[in-house]
Parts: C-alpha cells; sequence; structure tokens
C-alpha cells in the first residue's frame, strides 16, 4: 500500500472473523486489529500499528506496518531488508540499533516490516570503500522512535557469514545506491544466508529465534512499547517539600441524568470500560511509570526502588540529591489533566510531605509525552469529587 492508501474495513472484518470464529460487529478498526494480532500471539502497538496513540477522532487508521505484520503471521515469512553496517551502532546497555534522522530512502518500508524482521548487514559499496559485500544477518527486535524524527531498530542476535558475499554477486531487483535500507524477497535473503554461512533458513527457525529474544519472560505490555526515544518534556520540578497543613478545597458534587438507556454524568457517558480499554489502561500506566523515570532521571535525579509491588500509596522512590520523594505515577492516554486518586493515595497526599504526583499526559504518544509534578498543596487546590463509595453496614 502506498502512504495514505486506504483499505475497505470489510477485509480487516474478514480477517478478525477468520482469525477469532466470531463476527466483530461494531467494534473500532484499532479492536479488531488488537485481537487479530493476539490471535497470532503478537502484541498491538497503539503508536505503531495505528492511530490510535495520536488521538485521531471520526474514523480508526490502520498503518501499512499493522497489515504488514499480519500478514508476516499468516505466511509465516518476515519481511527482509538490506542494511548497513556503518548505520549499525552500540547502545549503552550493550546491545547493537540501526540508528537514522528523518526521512531516509527505504526508512518507512523498514518501519512497516517492524518486531521480527529479518535484515542482511552489508559494508562497503560506497564511493571511496572498499568493495560492497553482504557480512552477516541480524533480527529486529523492540521497535523505537518517531515517524518522522530519530528512530531505532533493535538488532538481535547478530550472526557473521564465514564467507563474505560480494554485491557483485547477487542481483537485486530495483536496488538503489542512494536507499539507507533496501527491502529484498525472501527466497533471496535465504539465498544469500544459505551462500554466506552454508545453513539456508527456514520459517520456521525464524519463529523460533524471535520467541527465544523477545517473549522470554517479557510480558505483552513491554513488549508492545517503548519509550527510549520519545521526548518526554515536563514541569517545574519542586525545590523543597511541601509543609505545614494541608487543607483541601471543597469537594466537588457533579450532576446525573435519569437517563436508564445512557447514563450520564455531567455531559459523560458512565457504562463501563471494556476489556480493551482496560488492557489499554494498564499499558497506559506502565508506559508512564517508564516516561517519569526517564524524565526524572534526565534532570539528575536517582532512582531508588520500585515500590508498586508494595502497596505503600505511591510507586517510585526517587532522590533529588537531598531527601527521597515518595513518587505516585498517573498515566493520561490525552492530553487533558485529570486521574483518579486512591483513598490511600489522598491520605498520601495530605499528610506525606515526601508525597509527589507525576501525572504523564499524551503517555501513548510516540513522538512525545509530557510529566506534569504535583505537590500536595496543588492536589489540595484541585478540584474533586468522589468516584464511589464503600457502604459498611
Amino acid at each position: 500500500m502506498s502512504p495514505g492508501s486506504t483499505v475497505l474495513s470489510e477485509i480487516l472484518d474478514r480477517i478478525y472473523s477468520a482469525r477469532t470464529g466470531r463476527p466483530p460487529g461494531r467494534m473500532l478498526a484499532y479492536e479488531k486489529t488488537r485481537e487479530i494480532l493476539r490471535s497470532y500471539g503478537l502484541p498491538y502497538d497503539p503508536g505503531w500499528d495505528s492511530t490510535e496513540a495520536l488521538g485521531v477522532t471520526g474514523g480508526s487508521t490502520i498503518t501499512n506496518r499493522g497489515y504488514s505484520r499480519m500478514l508476516a503471521a499468516e505466511t509465516g515469512v518476515q519481511r527482509c531488508y538490506v542494511i548497513s553496517a556503518a548505520d549499525i551502532h552500540a547502545s549503552p546497555e550493550g546491545g547493537r540499533f540501526a540508528r537514522y534522522e528523518g526521512q531516509g530512502r527505504g526508512k518507512q518500508a523498514f518501519s512497516d516490516g517492524g518486531t521480527g524482521s529479518l535484515v542482511l548487514i552489508s559494508e562497503g559499496g560506497q564511493a571511496g570503500a572498499p568493495e560492497g559485500r553482504y557480512i552477516g544477518v541480524a533480527l529486529v527486535g523492540n521497535f523505537e522512535g518517531t515517524r518522522r524524527g530519530a528512530w531505532g531498530a533493535e538488532l538481535l542476535q547478530p550472526r557473521w557469514f564465514a564467507a563474505p558475499i560480494s554485491f557483485d554477486s547477487v542481483q537485486i531487483i530495483g536496488a538503489n545506491p542512494r536507499d539507507l535500507i533496501t527491502e529484498v524477497t525472501w527466497d533471496l535473503y535465504r539465498e544469500i544466508v544459505g551462500v554466506g554461512s552454508g545453513v539456508p533458513p527456514l520459517p520456521h527457525e525464524v519463529e523460533a529465534r524471535l520467541d527465544g529474544n523477545l517473549a522470554d519472560g517479557i510480558s505483552e505490555e513491554t513488549q508492545a512499547l517503548q519509550v527510549g526515544m520519545v521526548e518526554v518534556a515536563g514541569g517545574v520540578i519542586p525545590s523543597a517539600r511541601a509543609a505545614g497543613v494541608l487543607e483541601p478545597s471543597a469537594q466537588f458534587e457533579p450532576s446525573y441524568s435519569l437517563d436508564d438507556d445512557s447514563p450520564v454524568r455531567d455531559g459523560t457517558s458512565l457504562r463501563g470500560r471494556s476489556p480493551d480499554q482496560r488492557l489499554r489502561d494498564k499499558e497506559v500506566e506502565r508506559r508512564a511509570v517508564l516516561l517519569v523515570n526517564q524524565y526524572l532521571q534526565g534532570k539528575g535525579w536517582t532512582f531508588r526502588r520500585d515500590r508498586q509491588p508494595d502497596g505503600v500509596g505511591y510507586d517510585l522512590e526517587m532522590s533529588d540529591g537531598s531527601s527521597v520523594r515518595h513518587v505516585e505515577v498517573k498515566g493520561i492516554a490525552g492530553s487533558r489533566l485529570e486521574f483518579n486518586l486512591t483513598p490511600f493515595e489522598w491520605w498520601r497526599a495530605c499528610e506525606d510531605h515526601d508525597f509527589l504526583v507525576a501525572a504523564v499526559t499524551d503517555t501513548l504518544d510516540p513522538q512525545k509525552a509530557y510529566v506534569h509534578l504535583l505537590e500536595g498543596r496543588d492536589l489540595m487546590a484541585a478540584q474533586r469529587s468522589a468516584v464511589q463509595y464503600r457502604l459498611i453496614l
């Protein structure tokens, strides 16, 4: 598909029905795509597989990458590319990443392939460089970045050929030396790897390598979205802890309608959240924690301890150099600063002068996010309302 092309929703409906055995009904394209990929054992990424993370309204669009991943899963054949060794860089963690800037030729096709794609690594072939040759292969792991800016693909399990293969001995139809990345067919990839390593790969071997590297002890949510290349902005970091007695503002009392067919509070539907929405909420929260940690460490703070499993009323212990702060993270998919606090978290806000809420807006945006840092006095001044009551009889 060319960029901007439209695929009839009927095609997505047919795929959904074939994979799940049931009609899609009135599901959004986002929801159908999530279920289709899940049926193949693959995570759904709202930042790359669709426009969901961009908050697009008036329709749901599935990207070329989303359809590409369905096709690769159905056929058992991954998409294959040639990348230059000159564009592969070591990461601080010791791995390898292929990184590019701007709209390099071939970049869009590579991003469409996404996680699980295969790469042939080349070297030379440019003006003033030695004769070009293919020197090895790798598997694409986590895919990070933005559609327009810097981006990177993690390269897993690189393997080097015992006998590198000259460019002159292989004909790639449509290859352009100006392209940063060139896509090749599975058959050609298999042929080159067979000559270079002596053993041509089989599709099931590709699947085994993918499972072993990407799914080993890693949850679906962890695979789905990475944040290392998201631009994270934020508010002013408090220089001193709140002090004194904090007095909350008066509680806001919402208004309700009595329409039983469509319950509404202050113009907002009260219908419960679907299982898919709850899964999305979970991903928003997970991603928000990563973004907050990234932002605060970028400002000189030090991560001390993850308190999420401990039930202490906050998520992270962070140090600003002079004291330890108790940071409760709130992930918000949209841009409106609105979130819930549990009774325990509210008690923390009132009593714990080290308590700090880090609320992340636009959490699912693959390009940018904003961290709002709120002290107890900020929370006391906010408009608040009860969302439920616990009755003890």
